[in-house]
């Protein structure tokens, strides 16, 4: 058995949030060609009038939305997390990693999580980002193992749950 305990800080929190924005990058590259095309067609009808006159405003809006739903929101959301009851900084979750499941205990409950409903799993430098759904995820600091090894934590999650 694996162990560890991790305490959220303001700083690893903040780390999640850069990892989950830096996740985005294809999306962000569609948006950037997006507007590259949005711009190029702007000018193509203001020189040539050749489109019909609600497109280029609606490809524009369309733009715009995806422009700040991928800048501006992770911005608001980590500071909602930061200001939030539901992750809150200081608590401490500690994390038993068995052959059969993921034991979490914090302060307010216990958890017994079989490795076949975990969503996935990451590995940064500093950290593994062990996600139930595309929105709750768990954050285990490798400096935090305390019985085990990072590689050992690794081999047992690259074995248990499926990479997505």
């Amino acid at each position: 058995m694996i162990k560890a305990k991790t305490t959220y800080t303001k700083e690893n929190v903040l780390e999640l949030q850069k990892f989950q924005f830096k996740s985005q990058t294809k999306y962000r590259i569609v948006l950037t060609v997006l507007g590259i095309i949005v711009c190029i067609s702007a000018i193509q009808y203001i020189f040539n009038k050749n489109y019909v006159e609600g497109i280029p405003g609606l490809v524009l809006g369309i733009y715009i939305f995806g422009y700040l739903y991928s800048s501006v929101v992770p911005k608001i959301q980590t500071n909602y997390v930061l200001k939030s009851d539901r992750i809150m900084i200081g608590l401490e979750n500690h994390f038993t990693f068995s052959k059969k499941y993921i034991e979490i205990i914090d302060k307010y409950s216990t958890a017994r999580i079989p490795y076949d409903i975990i969503y996935a799993y990451y590995e940064t430098k500093n950290y593994f980002y062990i996600y139930l759904n595309n929105v709750k995820v768990y954050i285990v600091g490798k400096e935090d193992i305390e019985d085990g090894n990072i590689e050992e934590l690794r081999n047992l999650l690259n074995e248990k749950v499926k990479r997505k």
